[in-house]
């Protein structure tokens, strides 16, 4: 919503001779202002039975979809409205995890989306430890029912306050603790049937 101004090289060289991090300090400098920053967040929608005729791969991660084809739907707006109160705590230690869905969605057939969704948990577990999920800057809403114990920036135990077994840390077991919820829907992924066959 703030418009796209761009600098020439020139201008750019000018200002990176005294101040490199100059991005990042207007961004900082608008919004202790009360100058917030607004994006409206939008989403382009092809169904899995809609297979136009392109003259590209829609799956392509380098191109574009032609609006005009599949319009931009606005789902809502992102408004950076406060700076970090602790840059380590609050940026730093953020972990944004693409792998995670809500009922209803699901990945589409994209490689690099399904490769990385993988990816991108596992890296917050290495970089940051495996209770991140913990942590108040990347706790959801509603609390995370694990069966993760111990290790690096441990809060708290899922599900200790209502009594289940602290020591219990895997499932299928007989003492209690999480369970994994039944599945209530249908598998949203396109039913495949074929021979298997050694490609040789």
């Amino acid at each position: 919503k703030q418009g796209v101004k761009s600098l020439t090289q020139a201008e750019a060289n000018a200002i990176q001779a005294t101040n490199f991090n100059h991005a990042t300090q207007d961004l900082y400098d608008a919004i202790a202002r009360g100058d917030y920053p607004e994006w409206e967040f939008c989403v382009q929608i092809m169904a899995d039975n809609d297979h136009p005729e392109l003259d590209f791969d829609p799956l392509d991660d380098t191109k574009i979809w032609p609006e005009d084809q599949f319009p931009l739907l606005p789902v809502g707006r992102m408004v950076l409205d406060r700076n970090p109160a602790n840059y380590f705590a609050e940026v730093e230690q953020a972990a944004f995890g693409t792998g995670v869905l809500v009922d209803g969605l699901d990945f589409s057939d994209d490689k690099m989306l399904q490769g990385r969704s993988l990816s991108y948990s596992d890296t917050h577990r290495y970089r940051i430890g495996p209770n991140y999920l913990q942590l108040p800057i990347n706790r959801p809403q509603r609390e995370v029912n694990t069966n993760q114990r111990d290790g690096a920036m441990v809060y708290y135990v899922d599900g200790a306050d209502a009594g289940t077994n602290p020591h219990v840390n895997y499932e299928p077991n007989s003492l209690g603790g999480v369970k994994q919820a039944p599945r209530t829907d249908p598998p949203a992924e396109p039913f495949v049937e074929g021979r298997l066959m050694r490609h040789a």
